[in-house]
């Protein structure tokens, strides 16, 4: 006889390495999205001990910091809502490092971006938006 508790906690490690394949692949669409746009991606996964920024790129000397949302069906607006004040805030922290690691970039403008990755698994399509500056460096509510 199989325990239930087993099989239910193979079933959620299958659902978290499904959704984890799909989240690399929409950042990787992403990336190859802002590459063919003229824009060079820089660093992927750039962590911190505030979080993480999924992708940094240098659009001519605007230094863009993007967080890329990946979804199943077609939920644009929840996925771009899903990016908080919260999630923002450690965003701009993360930068916030980010340039103070890497001083060739702290004379950059700089840009935070969103892109959301719609996945269709009817069809394993996938439509991507980009939102430019979709929101401005978050530097209040010291409680993370």
């Amino acid at each position: 006889m199989i325990d239930i508790y087993y099989v239910k906690h193979f079933i959620s490690i299958m659902n978290k390495q499904t959704k984890s394949a799909i989240a690399l692949t929409g950042e990787t669409l992403a990336a190859g999205f802002l590459e063919n746009s003229g824009v060079k991606v820089i660093c992927r996964n750039y962590h911190s001990a505030y979080g993480e920024i999924d992708i940094i790129a240098l659009d001519e000397k605007e230094l863009v910091f993007v967080e890329v949302k990946t979804r199943t069906g077609f939920s644009i607006k929840k996925a771009e809502n899903s990016v908080t004040i919260k999630k923002q805030q450690k965003v701009t922290l993360t930068a916030m490092q980010f340039i103070g690691a890497n001083t060739e970039y702290s004379k950059c403008c700089c840009r935070f971006d969103v892109i959301v990755v719609l996945y269709n698994p009817q069809d394993d399509s996938y439509g991507i938006r980009h939102l430019r500056n979709a929101f401005s460096p978050v530097f209040r509510d010291n409680n993370i």
